[in-house]
């Protein structure tokens, strides 16, 4: 069946493309679409192995994996760009780093093919269906703002637009996709058991969050500063809507959590109904939005998102047994954090009052905000940094991640 969806997809990736070429008035984007989507084949054979990695807790072996990936695509990536195949160079790093990994977790995970036998397996594929199209429906209105850009605002707007949502989602990326990949294995071992829930919910909440504020808020109050001195003063209409999507970012990374742990004790339908919502909601959003620019789309974000997000909130609380407080006081060491950040940057900003900061400037207010914030995490949660240093250390000793009594 893993080979049938990942041949299939890309069957439906080949069917699609002349259609989303014409859509954006760029035929050359239909090879290149056709190769990257060659991808989907050795997804396909390794989602059964991969699996089976992850239900057993092999999660070391699958970092590993995920690193030697990276590798080989950027070694493959960089010759092939020094030998001149331009934008050819990123669809075939990629293509090549996934085929190797596919064969390495096929090496290390073997095991062999037999035709589905539907009344054993309906089940898993019913449950497996609806995770299925959630991620489908987050992917397609996650990327639909990039497409009104595009569509409506033309290609210099979406370049603008692009680069500022890579920007701001790249703590989101690299801090809670490494959550979300890896939690699900450790949520479905205690599913039935409600306080384990929440104690994970308050310890990843908190752990996210203090990861990721300081991070996307902080990115958002350097913006004005940062883009035109590092970038160069071309990009410095990206500035309002990185400022916006950071902010959204923030509150993005916390809601990540909430689908995997509705989908680790059985409510995949829900999450599954709810992404749907977003599916309709999110691109009116993004069409409003652009009546104001690239701005305006971004703010789409802001106003439509939470809409979505409720619903994952009101169901996983109420799972859980767990009051808004309760979660809330999880938050409290990042926000406090935040809070102080925010208003040192913004005072040093009014006290100065100057039109053409330079990189002492930048640099000052980056050395502001980021002692500010890890002073008041010291003075005021102590306990609450040095209970993640101990995590940290204990899972760099290889030892298993276990919930831990949240601090006051």
């Amino acid at each position: 069946m893993g080979v049938f969806f990942g041949v299939g997809s890309f069957l439906l990736a080949c069917l699609f493309a002349w259609p989303v070429a014409a859509f954006f008035k760029t035929p050359k984007v239909v090879p290149v679409a056709v190769v990257t989507c060659i991808s989907l084949i050795p997804l396909g054979f390794r989602s059964v192995p991969e699996g089976l990695m992850n239900q057993r807790m092999q999660l070391k072996s699958l970092s590993v994996f995920e690193a030697l990936r990276d590798i080989m695509s950027a070694v493959v990536t960089i010759s092939l760009a020094w030998m001149g195949f331009h934008f050819w160079a990123l669809v075939l790093g990629n293509l090549v780093s996934e085929i190797f990994r596919c064969a390495i977790v096929l090496s290390v995970q073997r095991y062999r093919f037999a035709w589905p036998h539907f009344p054993t397996i309906r089940q898993p594929l019913v449950f497996g269906g609806r995770v299925l199209i959630s991620s489908f429906a987050w992917s397609t209105y996650n990327t639909l703002d990039n497409v009104t850009a595009g569509r409506v605002l033309g290609q210099s707007a979406l370049g603008l637009y692009g680069m500022a949502w890579n920007l701001a989602n790249t703590p989101l990326e690299k801090i809670v996709s490494l959550v979300t990949t890896l939690i699900p294995a450790y949520l479905s071992r205690i599913q039935h058991d409600k306080a384990a829930l929440r104690q994970y919910v308050r310890s990843l909440s908190e752990g996210i969050s203090l990861a990721t504020f300081p991070a996307t808020i902080g990115l958002a109050l350097v913006a004005p500063q940062a883009v035109p001195l590092i970038m160069g003063k071309k990009w410095i209409g990206m500035v309002g809507p990185l400022e916006v999507l950071s902010v959204y970012a923030a509150f993005r990374s916390l809601v990540a959590l909430l689908p995997k742990v509705l989908t680790a004790v059985g409510n995949a339908r829900f999450v599954m109904r709810v992404e749907l919502t977003g599916l309709v909601i999110m691109p009116i959003a993004f069409w409003i939005g652009s009546h104001w620019g690239i701005r305006g789309i971004a703010f789409g974000w802001v106003f439509a998102y939470p809409i979505v997000a409720f619903p994952h909130y009101w169901k996983t609380l109420k799972t859980i047994e767990m009051g808004f407080g309760d979660y809330m006081r999880s938050l409290r060491p990042a926000l406090s954090g935040s809070i102080a950040m925010t208003l040192a940057v913004g005072g040093f900003a009014w006290v100065i009052r100057t039109r053409q900061p330079g990189w002492a400037y930048l640099l000052i207010e980056v050395a502001i905000g980021a002692v500010v914030y890890a002073g008041v995490l010291i003075l005021f949660h102590r306990d609450r940094v040095t209970h993640f240093f101990e995590i940290a250390k204990r899972m760099r000793g290889g030892n298993k991640l276990q919930p831990q009594p949240a601090v006051s």
